[in-house]
């Protein structure tokens, strides 16, 4: 609807224009389209009127009324008012919200969905977890808001690709493989220490123990070898069990990218070299330094060191450029908040490869807290937060919070707030069989709909065809509120995915179940309000538009990749 208002007020601006009594700049500004503040001021505004009006040097009262007089499809409205220094409020009539729920109908699942004129190829990257164990929480989040990211992107009609970036390569790996042989000389009774640097977690027991198997106490010894064998090894395995969690959660990558398979294949000694060749590359101490202080970092960094080994950031750098070469017109990074730091060298170096930084675009998530409830010693029931560390061994692992709070909840409530805000994940709310549990509401409120549906067809009522006739009897105010609400899901699809924030497609979903179940109260108080009242024309319209309420639902709840059940 909004998006209709918008072309019909650009008509109206054109038509003054051309009449030759306003003399309107070309092109003419963007037309935005808002909610009053107030209901009573009508169901939508505009401001276009004063923004050109101070460009022209003209009353803005008197351009809004002109506009208002040459304003198309005037059949669509009770009223255009012009109201304060020069708003233009529209109100509807009842016949524009049906077309509403006859669009819905007629798009079903895809409604919500966009085809824009120019489509982006976009490349979202996210987990990128180092496979040198488990998934924790904070990878969960992480993964679910890369997810949704991405599926909001391809609901926006752009070409959209999930990448997973495997740090195979490097320090981290040799600790790993270090590591994994010490757990290895254990099971075999021998003295170990695992590494001041390495991995302390019993996962990686089961691993040593697999090669134990296989080699018996052949590799005791722990050569450069043994150790790189270890590592590929348990990298292999923790990168399937990364995998099979993420699989768990929902989430299936388009392609992986290895650093070590980079690295191998001289990509990360390319994109060097045409930093150099650039002389975006210096020589300092031995050392090669790379000048991203002069593109926008607080210093310059060190890409290859003293000793001719190569930096984290060098990959890095050699990685995005390999993006950009597979022609991907926008980059979408999925990090963890203590990457916040680097966004500003990773930029540079899109920079400094000749290309707008812009087109690199990072959403840091926060952390994730597990909250569970815990009797204290004076019998006292409070919530406390499960500490986690990586490197000890006792972090919460992201697969038994998703399989004891199931796919769903896990999923819903990773994206219920903004990636920016600290969350808490209570693990009891989240079982909760009760409308506490946020996503308990919403797929309540699709099953309830549902309900009223086979009610309906058990009832012998038809639910007719979506036709003006049809839908005629929908003139209250909250059916014309909840057709308003349900209609603005392809803004909220496109909003979610313009800024990466898909915790209000979760607000949307809130916000509908709430005015749906408000709807339906009323008419369990109000028989002549009731969804399967008496009078079978307005039961059928109602019908219509709780089916169309449904289908809002089920698709918001898809674009989360959370199940829409019929029945709970």
């Amino acid at each position: 609807m909004k998006a209709q208002l918008q072309s019909l007020v650009l008509q109206a601006l054109q038509s003054l224009r051309a009449s030759g009594q306003w003399s309107l700049p070309d092109p003419l500004p963007a037309i935005s389209i808002e909610l009053p503040k107030q209901k009573e001021h009508g169901d939508y505004a505009t401001t276009v009127c004063m923004a050109l009006a101070k460009s022209m040097r003209v009353n803005p009262r008197a351009l809004a009324q002109a506009v208002a007089d040459a304003f198309p499809g005037k059949g669509l409205f009770q009223s255009i008012e012009i109201a304060g220094p020069g708003f233009l409020n529209f109100r509807l009539k009842p016949a524009a919200w049906h077309l509403v729920v006859e669009d819905i109908l007629r798009q079903g699942e895809r409604f919500g969905a966009a085809s824009p004129a120019q489509a982006d190829k976009i490349m979202v990257e996210y987990v990128s977890a180092n496979p040198t164990g488990p998934l924790h929480v904070g990878h969960g989040r992480g993964a679910v808001v890369g997810d949704v990211i991405a599926t909001l992107l391809q609901w926006a009609g752009h070409d959209v690709t999930r990448e997973f970036y495997v740090n195979d390569a490097g320090a981290q790996i040799q600790n790993l493989g270090a590591s994994i042989h010490a757990r290895y000389r254990e099971l075999l009774g021998l003295p170990f220490e695992i590494p001041e640097d390495g991995y302390k977690g019993d996962y990686l027991i089961p691993l040593a123990r697999e090669l134990q198997s296989k080699h018996g106490a052949d590799k005791a010894e722990a050569t450069p070898e043994t150790i790189a064998e270890f590592a590929r090894f348990g990298a292999r395995r923790l990168l399937d069990r990364i995998n099979d969690d993420l699989l768990a959660l929902g989430v299936r990558m388009d392609s992986y990218s290895s650093e070590q398979a980079m690295v191998e294949a001289g990509g990360v000694e390319n994109a060097l070299q045409t930093l150099r060749g650039s002389g975006f590359i210096y020589p300092h101490d031995g050392a090669e330094w790379f000048k991203s202080k002069e593109l926008g970092d607080e210093k310059d960094r060190v890409v290859v060191r003293s000793d001719g080994r190569t930096t984290y950031l060098a990959s890095d750098i050699a990685y995005h450029k390999n993006k950009l070469d597979r022609g991907y017109t926008r980059l979408i990074n999925i990090w963890g908040a203590d990457h916040h730091g680097y966004i500003a060298r990773v930029k540079a170096a899109v920079a400094a490869l000749g290309l707008d930084p812009g087109r690199l675009q990072v959403v840091l998530t926060q952390m994730v807290n597990v909250v569970r409830q815990v009797v204290d010693e004076n019998g006292q029931v409070h919530a406390e937060a499960v500490k986690s560390s990586k490197r000890e061994g006792n972090f919460v692992v992201l697969r038994e919070v998703i399989d004891e709070a199931g796919r769903d909840a896990t999923r819903f409530f990773f994206v219920m707030r903004s990636a920016a805000s600290q969350l808490d994940f209570d693990v009891e709310l989240a079982r909760k069989q009760s409308n506490d549990n946020p996503v308990f509401y919403v797929q309540y409120g699709h099953a309830r709909v549902c309900s009223i549906l086979r009610k309906a067809e058990e009832d012998g009522i038809p639910i007719p065809p979506a036709s003006p006739e049809a839908l005629a009897p929908l003139v209250h105010e909250d059916e014309l509120n909840l057709i308003q609400l349900i209609g603005s899901l392809p803004e909220v699809i496109q909003n979610c995915a313009a800024r990466l924030e898909p915790h209000h497609l979760v607000f949307f979903l809130d916000q509908t179940v709430a005015a749906f179940h408000a709807w339906y109260q009323k008419g369990a108080a109000d028989p002549s309000l009731r969804v399967l009242c008496e009078d079978r024309t307005a039961a059928g319209a109602r019908l219509l538009l709780a089916s169309a309420i449904r289908q809002a639902l089920a698709n918001g709840l898809t674009v989360l990749g959370v199940s829409a059940p019929e029945r709970m």
